[in-house]
């Protein structure tokens, strides 16, 4: 039997940065990071549709920060990040987002539990 781990306290903020271009900025701020280092995954698809919508693919810019100073950020997969440890520290990711799949995006990735 394996023992699965509580998921540590997630924030999102969503911004919308231009309208027209569709693009949005999301922060995620994860309260008590891995200590090995945080790993950010996005999903490929939408509970309810069986279209793969690859989210990962439409990231323009990505970053990482804690404490307001720049955290190292490797991606390890098309749809995986993992930051630099942050022990002790809020670690937050941040990354602008073309949603280029209708203009309800948003609020299926909200009602699906995505941001």
């Amino acid at each position: 039997m394996t023992s699965v781990l509580p998921l540590p306290p997630t924030h999102y903020r969503v911004t919308l940065l231009d309208s027209h271009a569709h693009l949005f900025e999301v922060a995620c701020t994860v309260e008590q990071p891995d200590a090995e280092g945080q790993r950010f995954r996005l999903p490929v698809w939408i509970p309810g549709s069986y279209l793969i919508r690859e989210f990962a693919r439409n990231v323009v810019a990505i970053r990482a920060e804690s404490g307001d100073m720049p955290v190292g950020l490797d991606k390890e997969a098309k749809d995986t990040w993992r930051a630099a440890p942050c022990v002790g520290q809020d670690n937050a990711l941040v990354y602008g987002e073309w949603l280029g799949y209708g203009s309800d995006g948003v609020a299926r990735m909200h009602a699906a539990g995505i941001i």
